[in-house]
C-alpha cells in the first residue's frame, strides 16, 4: 500500500492534461532501495523510480535517469493551500533545489518525451482551478492518512493504466432519512477507505468547521455477466445536514483522492410543517434511458453545463442506465458511472430501474446504487418516495408486471404503492402536488408493442390507483422520444375548460409526460405513429431531458430540453386553486 502511495507523489503534480508512457514493474529491493516502477521516453530510455529507506521520515524517492544521473526528492509538502501541490525536488542536472507547482511534472523531469507518440499505456492527469484546505489537510494529518502522502489525482479517463487504483463512480443520494445522503463510490483494490467532508459555507453562524471522517462501510460485488470480476463499493452517510448550508467532501483509499465535491445540505422531508415550506421550491432534471457513447455525450454536455449555471435540487432517473450495466463484465456500468460523475457527485441523483436493469434480478441496481432503503421495498431499494418542497414524489417499480420471478413481487410493490398514494392524498394541504415516475409507459404513440398491449398491462395494475388519488403528473420513459399528453383516464382525454396548449388548470386526470431519450445506442429508434390518438399533444425525437419546477402550492412548470439542438423544445405550465 505504500509503494503505491509513493507513486501518488509522483504522478499527483502533473498540471496540465500530460500523457505519458509507463508499465508497473515487479517490485524489487536491494541495498534498502525497492523499485516502484518504470518510465520509458519517446526514445526508448528507461527510467527507474525507487523508494530508499523505507522505515525513515520523510522517505527518500530517486530516478535513476539517462546515464544513471540521479534525480530525487524528499515528501516535504506545504501545509498552506497556495501551495498545496508543491514538492521539492533535487536535481543535480538542473541545478540547485527546485520547486514545482502548477507546472507538468514529467515534462519538466523528460523533457524527450513526446506528446504526439502512442503510447501503449496512456496516463492522464489534470489540475484544479480551485484547491480546497482539503488538500493540505490530507497531506499533514498523519492520523487520517495512515502512513501515506494522499496528494490528490485526478484522472478522467476511464479504461487507462492504474484506473483501478482511483476511487471512481461517485455518486450522491438522498436516503430513507431526512436531513442525511449516502455518498457511494468504487475501488477495485480494497485499500482502507477514507473518507472527510466538512460545512463549507451556511446563512447560519452555527456549526462545524473542522473536517470530519466518519465511518465507511465497504462490500464487494461481482459485476461479471459472465467472468468474475470484483468491484470493492464503499458508502458513507452524512447526518445532521442543514437545509442553507454548502459542504464540501472527499473521497479516497490509503492511496489516491478523489477532487473535492461540493453539495448543497438540503434533503427530503418526511415530518415537515407547513410554515417551513414557504417559498421553497423544488427544481429537479428529469431523465430517462441514457447510456454511453457518443449519443449519450449530448446529454452529458449539455447537463454538465446546466449545473454551472442553475440550481438543481436532485435528478431523477426513470430507468435503463448504461445499456447495461453488466455488459463486458460491468464495465459498460464503470463507463457510464465514470461519465456521470461530475454530475452524480454533487447533485443528489436518484434512480429507479427499467428493463435493462433485470439481469440477476436487478443485482446490478441494488448494488451499484444507494437508493432509500426501507421495510416497505424490503431492503431493495427498487422503488420509494420523499417529499421535498411542496409536492410529493413517488418513484415505482413495474418491471415484475414482466417477469414475475423478479423481488420484490407485484403484492409487495401495488400493496406500497396503494398505502403511498393515499396518505400522500391525505396530505395535499401541507404538501398539494403529487408526481409519479415510473420507466414503463401506460399511454405513448410509437409503432412498437410497447404503446399497445404492453401499456395495457400496465393501465390495468396502477391506472385506476393513479387517478382515484388526483395524481398531478405521471413521467415515464421506456419509449425514446418525447411526448407530452392532455390529462388521460381510460385512454380518454380529459380537457379543462381553459386548458390551452401550454397551460393545465386543475386537471381532472394525470397530464402523461414520456421522457425516454436522454441517448444511447440504439439511437432514435422510437418514430411516432401516424394515427396519434386525440390526447397526443406534443412530440420530439430528439435526444434530451425535461426539468420540473415546483414553484409554490399552484404553480408547476416543467420544461424539455433538446440535448442536440441545446435549447428548449417545449414547455407546459400546470395551475391549480388549492382553496
Amino acid at each position: 500500500m505504500f509503494y503505491f502511495s509513493i507513486l501518488c507523489l509522483l504522478l499527483g503534480a502533473s498540471s496540465r492534461q500530460t500523457h505519458t508512457q509507463f508499465f508497473m514493474s515487479d517490485t524489487e529491493e536491494s541495498q534498502n532501495k525497492t523499485k516502484l516502477f518504470t518510465l520509458t521516453d519517446s526514445k526508448g530510455n528507461t527510467h527507474s523510480a525507487y523508494i530508499e529507506d523505507l522505515n525513515k521520515t520523510p522517505q527518500k524517492c530517486i530516478f535513476y535517469s539517462l546515464n544513471n544521473s540521479e534525480m530525487s526528492w524528499t515528501n516535504t509538502i506545504p501545509t498552506t493551500q497556495e501551495k498545496a501541490y508543491s514538492f521539492h525536488i533535487k536535481n543535480p542536472n538542473l541545478g540547485p533545489t527546485k520547486e514545482f507547482y502548477s507546472k507538468s511534472f514529467f515534462k519538466e523531469l523528460f523533457p524527450n518525451f513526446s506528446d504526439n507518440q502512442p503510447p501503449i499505456n496512456n496516463y492522464f492527469t489534470q489540475n484544479y482551478d480551485k484547491v480546497s484546505p482539503i488538500i493540505s489537510v490530507l497531506a499533514t494529518n498523519s492520523s487520517l492518512l495512515s502512513s501515506s502522502f494522499n496528494m490528490p489525482l485526478r484522472e478522467d479517463q476511464p479504461g487507462y493504466y492504474i484506473w483501478w487504483l482511483y476511487p471512481q463512480q461517485i455518486k450522491l443520494a438522498w436516503t430513507e432519512n431526512s436531513n442525511e445522503v449516502r455518498i457511494s463510490w468504487v475501488t477495485y483494490v480494497n485499500f482502507k477507505p477514507k473518507f472527510a467532508y466538512k460545512q463549507l459555507f451556511c446563512d447560519e453562524l452555527t456549526g462545524f468547521n473542522d473536517w470530519q471522517f466518519p465511518d465507511v462501510n465497504t462490500q464487494d460485488f461481482d459485476e461479471g455477466n459472465i467472468n468474475q470480476r470484483y468491484q470493492t463499493v464503499h458508502t458513507v452517510h452524512i447526518k445532521k445536514l442543514k437545509e442553507k448550508c454548502i459542504y464540501e467532501y472527499v473521497v479516497g483509499s490509503s492511496c489516491f483522492w478523489s477532487e473535492v465535491y461540493s453539495f448543497n445540505g438540503r434533503t427530503p422531508f418526511y415530518n415537515k410543517s407547513t410554515t417551513e415550506l414557504e417559498g421553497n421550491p423544488a427544481d429537479l432534471i428529469i431523465i430517462g434511458d441514457w447510456g454511453n457513447g457518443v449519443l449519450g455525450s449530448y446529454t452529458n454536455y449539455l447537463l454538465q453545463n446546466e449545473m454551472q449555471s442553475r440550481h438543481i435540487d436532485g435528478i431523477i432517473h426513470m430507468g435503463d442506465l448504461a445499456y447495461d450495466l453488466p455488459t463486458n463484465d460491468g464495465r459498460v456500468g464503470d463507463d457510464w458511472f465514470n461519465m456521470i460523475q461530475p454530475i452524480a457527485a454533487r447533485i443528489p441523483y436518484m434512480c429507479i430501474p427499467g428493463n435493462h436493469e433485470a439481469f440477476n434480478n436487478m443485482s446490478h441496481f441494488t448494488n451499484r446504487l444507494r437508493m432509500p432503503v426501507t421495510p416497505e421495498n424490503q431492503g431493495t431499494n427498487l422503488f420509494y418516495s420523499f417529499n421535498l418542497g411542496p409536492a410529493h414524489f413517488t418513484l415505482i417499480n413495474t418491471e415484475a408486471y414482466f417477469d414475475e420471478s423478479l423481488y420484490p413481487g407485484i403484492e409487495t410493490h401495488d400493496n406500497w404503492l396503494i398505502k403511498d398514494l393515499e396518505q400522500a392524498n391525505l396530505n395535499r394541504e401541507k404538501v398539494p402536488w403529487i408526481f409519479v415516475f415510473n420507466h414503463r409507459a401506460l399511454y405513448c404513440s410509437d409503432e412498437k408493442k410497447d404503446c399497445y398491449h404492453l401499456t395495457l398491462i400496465i393501465r390495468d395494475h396502477i391506472e385506476e390507483i393513479l387517478n382515484k388519488n388526483s395524481v398531478d403528473i405521471m413521467f415515464q420513459a421506456h419509449v425514446h422520444n418525447y411526448e407530452r399528453c392532455t390529462p388521460i383516464y381510460n385512454n380518454t382525454k380529459i380537457v379543462g375548460d381553459y386548458d390551452t396548449f401550454n397551460y393545465y388548470y386543475s386537471p381532472k386526470a394525470p397530464i402523461y409526460v414520456v421522457n425516454g431519450n436522454a441517448g444511447n445506442f440504439q439511437a432514435h429508434n422510437d418514430p411516432f405513429k401516424s394515427n396519434k390518438d386525440d390526447w397526443h399533444m406534443f412530440g420530439s425525437e430528439d435526444y434530451g431531458y425535461g426539468r420540473l419546477k415546483v414553484y409554490n402550492k399552484t404553480h408547476v412548470y416543467y420544461e424539455q430540453f433538446s440535448s442536440e439542438k441545446g435549447t428548449e423544445i417545449d414547455y407546459f405550465w400546470v395551475i391549480k386553486n388549492n382553496s
